[in-house]
C-alpha cells in the first residue's frame, strides 16, 4: 500500500512540475521540489537507487529553480549538476546489475541535467533532455510493473514535446525577426 501511495504521490507532483514550468508558473518549481522528496522514498521502494539518490540533488536542484530570480553564481549551478552527475556514476558502478543499472544512470543524468538547463533558461536542452529521461523511465517503470509511474512518464513526455515545440516556435520566430532587420 506505501509503494501505492508514493507511486501516486511522486507521479502526480511530477507531472504538475513538468506542466507548470511549461506554463511558466513558479510554484513549477516548488512542485518539484515535492516530487523529488516523495521519488526519492518510491525509486527506493522499487529497486531505483541510482535514481533514488539523484533525486535529493534534483530536489535541490528544483529548489534552485524556484529561488533562481536571486543572483545564484553559474559556477554554483554547475557544480551542483556536476557534483549529481558524479554522485550517479558512482552509484552505478556500486549497483551495477547490467544494463537497466545504466538506463536508469542514464536516464536519471538527463534529469539532473534538463532541471540544470531549464533552471538557466536554456529551455530547449532542458525540455530535449527531459523528454529522453521520460523515454528511459517510462520503459523502466514499465519493467516494474509499475504502471501509473508510467503513464504519469508518458504524460511528462508529452510536455516535454511541447516545450521543445514551443522553444522552436520562439527561435524560429527570432531569426525570422533577426533577418527582416536592416
Amino acid at each position: 500500500m506505501a509503494l501505492l501511495i508514493f507511486q501516486i504521490l511522486s507521479s502526480v507532483f511530477g507531472f504538475a512540475n513538468k506542466l507548470f514550468l511549461f506554463l511558466g508558473k513558479r510554484a513549477g518549481w516548488m512542485l518539484g521540489f515535492l516530487a523529488g522528496i516523495f521519488f526519492v522514498i518510491y525509486f527506493f521502494l522499487i529497486g531505483f537507487t541510482i535514481y533514488a539518490v539523484v533525486q535529493i540533488g534534483f530536489s535541490f536542484l528544483m529548489l534552485y529553480g524556484y529561488f533562481s530570480h536571486k543572483a545564484i553564481s553559474k559556477n554554483a549551478r554547475i557544480v551542483a549538476t556536476i557534483l549529481l552527475s558524479l554522485i550517479a556514476i558512482g552509484i552505478t558502478f556500486i549497483t551495477f546489475k547490467g544494463g537497466l543499472t545504466l538506463l536508469e544512470a542514464v536516464s536519471a543524468l538527463l534529469a539532473s541535467w534538463g532541471t540544470y538547463f531549464l533552471a538557466s533558461k536554456n529551455n530547449m536542452k532542458g525540455w530535449s533532455t527531459f523528454l529522453i529521461a521520460h523515454l528511459i523511465l517510462i520503459y523502466l517503470t514499465a519493467i516494474k510493473q509499475q504502471y501509473i509511474a508510467a503513464v504519469f512518464q508518458a504524460l511528462s513526455a508529452g510536455v516535454s514535446i511541447m516545450g521543445i515545440m514551443k522553444q522552436s516556435k520562439i527561435n524560429t520566430g527570432r531569426k525570422l525577426l533577426e533577418g527582416l532587420e536592416l
